[in-house]
């Protein structure tokens, strides 16, 4: 019994094991892809909320980001919003006046290719709307997967690209999945050990039972179940002592009839 319970358990611990496994190697990184885009999208929500804004006012939301080069400690909502991104989810922010072509932050225009079209074939479009899309890109220099979203906002003069890497998930998926194995094969060895000394408690009261039951088939009735638990077991143990002792008066009155 100690080594079927033992074994049940290892099963049990095993089965939790792979499935782990499998939901980290399968769905982890959709999930994740998944809270990304959505960040992208509340993102571009924002940054076009404020263009709109920006428009009605007479004014463009490139004048809003002039704070980000500023060190006076004055931040429009426009920059912490980009600071947040870049800073909290290591995303980069490029947005560029097509009347004027400022660009902030200052860098290299790389909205040009998009509005072109030049990107890798591996491509895959996740969102596609009118005024922006969302695709998760290969970029060849660093040889890794990116998430990018990239268009204009309503305003209908500003563009924009927001690029966050994916790279780190597989890797993410690859450390989880690696701990996991280390981590789970030490508790299977611990619960394992632990379980086949806990059912001891178990185990034992039966084997009490068992000799007990085979003393009675030798007519010995003088045997008796000390054990003082309550449960199914202590329960049976002490049936068992009243039948002994019903069988011992019962043979007694026998022999004297």
């Amino acid at each position: 019994i100690r080594v079927r319970f033992t074994m049940i358990f290892i099963g049990l611990m095993a089965a939790v094991l792979l499935t782990l496994w499998a939901v980290n190697s399968f769905f982890l990184e959709s999930f994740y892809t998944k809270q990304k885009l959505q960040l992208l999208e509340n993102a571009y929500e924002n940054l076009n909320a404020i263009a709109v804004d920006k428009e009605f006012l007479g004014e463009n939301i490139t004048e809003d980001l002039q704070s980000l080069y500023s060190n006076d400690g004055e931040q429009t909502e426009a920059s912490r919003l980009l600071r947040l991104m870049n800073d909290k989810y290591n995303t980069t922010i490029v947005i560029q006046d097509s009347i004027t072509g400022e660009l902030i932050p200052l860098a290299k225009d790389a909205l040009h290719r998009y509005i072109l079209g030049i990107i890798d074939p591996r491509t895959e479009t996740l969102i596609s709307q009118d005024d922006h899309q969302v695709q998760k890109i290969y970029d060849r220099r660093s040889q890794g997967y990116y998430l990018q979203s990239w268009g204009f906002f309503d305003d209908n003069r500003t563009m924009f690209i927001m690029s966050m890497p994916l790279a780190s998930i597989h890797d993410s998926v690859s450390i989880s999945n690696e701990f996991l194995a280390y981590v789970g094969l030490a508790a299977l060895v611990l619960g394992s050990a632990l379980m086949y000394y806990a059912t001891k408690k178990v185990v034992s009261p039966i084997r009490s039972l068992a000799a007990l039951s085979a003393r009675m088939s030798e007519l010995d009735f003088e045997a008796r179940y000390t054990g003082d638990s309550e449960d199914e077991i202590g329960v049976l143990g002490h049936s068992m002592n009243t039948l002994s002792e019903r069988l011992k008066d019962t043979i007694g009155e026998l022999k004297t009839a």
